[in-house]
């Protein structure tokens, strides 16, 4: 009888699966399409002076979630070290820039969603455990007491899934994987209730793809991975009816990029990858006519980057992989112009970690891994504040 391994070679042994996951996705974005060579440049760092550092995490983590709470502090929690999934929390204090540990998830995740609720709580929901096992369990944070309490485990185990709140307080899930396959499932958190409820599917699989909610009150689902091929597709799903809808579709294939919802009700999709080839494009949906429309190709080929609309109705892009590794540049999209300039660059490579619009107008953007080279693969607890 073989016996069992010991536990640090079972941490050593997942180390090694979450790496190897990663530097897959990496190597499969870093061959740039030739088609989009004019439109995009090496990394850059010219622009404004460079992010302001502020206190760091406690805890080095990428692949994790982060939400501003009703009274400003920003939560983040779970998450990667590389090693092992996370089940600690910190909140930030913009007053003092600095983080302090709040209470533990009841389950160590990352890959999660993390949504807040009408009432001031965030729901999470799935993602994986240490041993990259999918995750069903979901629980939620209160505010007031700095505590996680257990809610009804959703329908389907997943991560790389994709949550919204609805209008009327509801959170909606979709897609995602369970580690053998992709998911095309959808269900309803109800928060009155603590339960999940199966709602249609988008009839296709759909991991790392885009979900945002639109001003009319309907759902946009664009792009992801199917079957392991990077899809165009993009669906509606009508709360009222709780049915999706065919929309006109990507004009690039595309996953791990960013949706942000603009100040005029339209979608900018910008970046991600389409696994043999990184992407500098960027398109917007216009809702109105359920159409895409190409917009100022990005500057820098990059995903798993974060995108934050700014208070003046920019929007700032910032970090991700592209040719080479973890990127540090960031650039800012002029919804009026429809172009890209370049901004001051972040104190540190960074990619899959998280930014956060706070409410006096700067931007937060914390942890993230950088891998340079074969030899350098590090998870961050950098903390820096952005424009304006």
């Amino acid at each position: 009888m073989t016996p069992p391994l010991s536990l640090p070679t079972r941490k050593r042994r997942c180390a090694d699966r979450l790496a190897a996951t990663l530097a897959a996705t990496l190597f499969a974005g870093a061959i740039l399409a030739g088609s989009f060579a004019s439109a995009a440049q090496v990394d850059s760092a010219a622009g404004r002076t460079s992010w302001t550092p502020t206190g760091n995490l406690l805890h080095a983590r990428y692949v994790f979630q982060a939400n501003r709470l009703l009274d400003g502090r920003v939560l983040v929690e779970g998450g990667s070290n590389l090693v092992d999934a996370l089940a600690s929390s910190e909140i930030f204090d913009p007053v003092t820039k600095t983080w302090s540990a709040t209470g533990n998830l009841i389950t160590a995740r990352f890959s999660h969603t993390a949504t807040l609720l009408t009432d001031g709580r965030v729901l999470v929901a799935g993602g994986a455990d240490s041993n990259i096992r999918a995750l069903a369990s979901a629980e939620i944070y209160d505010p007031a007491t700095g505590a996680w309490t257990a809610t009804g485990d959703m329908n389907a185990t997943r991560y790389v899934h994709v949550a919204t709140i609805l209008p009327d307080g509801r959170v909606l899930v979709v897609g995602g994987t369970n580690g053998v396959s992709g998911l095309g499932s959808a269900e309803i958190f109800d928060p009155a209730t603590g339960t999940w409820t199966s709602t249609a599917g988008v009839g296709r699989k759909a991991e790392s793809a885009t979900l945002t909610l639109l001003q009319n009150g309907k759902v946009l689902l664009a792009g992801g991975l199917m079957q392991h091929t990077p899809s165009a597709n993009a669906q509606l799903y009508d709360p009222a009816t709780g049915t999706w809808q065919a929309t006109g579709s990507l004009h690039f294939a595309r996953y791990s990029a960013t949706a942000t919802l603009l100040d005029n009700g339209q979608v900018l999709i910008a970046g991600g990858t389409a696994g043999a080839t990184t992407l500098a494009s960027a398109e917007l949906y216009d809702p109105a006519t359920g159409a895409w429309v190409v917009t100022g190709s990005l500057r820098n080929f990059r995903y798993n980057h974060t995108a934050t609309r700014l208070l003046d109705g920019s929007v700032v892009v910032a970090g991700g992989s592209g040719d080479g590794g973890s990127l540090k540049s960031t650039e800012i999209y002029n919804p009026a112009t429809g172009q890209w300039r370049t901004d001051g660059s972040l104190n540190a490579p960074v990619s899959s970690h998280v930014a956060t619009l706070l409410q006096d107008g700067e931007v937060l953007a914390v942890g993230g891994y950088d891998k340079r080279g074969i030899s350098r693969a590090v998870v961050t607890k950098v903390s820096q504040l952005g424009p304006p």
